[in-house]
């Protein structure tokens, strides 16, 4: 299992901000600084502000600037943001079991919600002030 690239970028995108707090950040300037195509900082810097995850500034000097303190954003709210809910299996979806023929529920149900759980709490509690540097 990978962590989508798409949450990786936006991760990145939030890094960019937050290392350069009190000013505003052009998407080119992002592109130049994280090396992430232009398309993917649009695309990803739309979903982020939709979720208040940051700001956009309009006008000639526009661009982006972050929108709450950087400890309040972990990563798992940046998961969320681009790909939804953490579901590592289909069957997971609405805490269904695995329904199989030979078995009332699928014998790897729980090793997967615990480690589902395990992922979650470890992106929920990582937030993007410990990935600045």
């Amino acid at each position: 299992m990978q962590l989508p690239t798409a949450v990786d970028y936006a991760v990145r995108i939030l890094q960019h901000l937050y290392k350069h707090q009190g000013d505003v950040q052009t998407a080119k300037d992002i592109v130049i600084s994280t090396g992430i195509a232009y398309t993917c900082v649009m695309k990803f810097a739309v979903r982020l502000k939709e979720e208040g995850l940051l700001n956009a500034v309009q006008g000639r000097n526009g661009g982006y600037t972050p929108s709450k303190p950087s400890h309040e954003i972990s990563i798992y709210d940046v998961f969320k943001c681009i790909e939804g809910d953490l579901q590592i299996r289909d069957c997971m979806q609405n805490g269904q079991h695995c329904t199989r023929s030979d078995s009332d529920t699928c014998s790897m149900y729980a090793f997967f919600c615990e480690l589902q759980d395990v992922m979650i709490t470890e992106m929920s509690e990582t937030t993007i002030a410990d990935l600045v540097s």
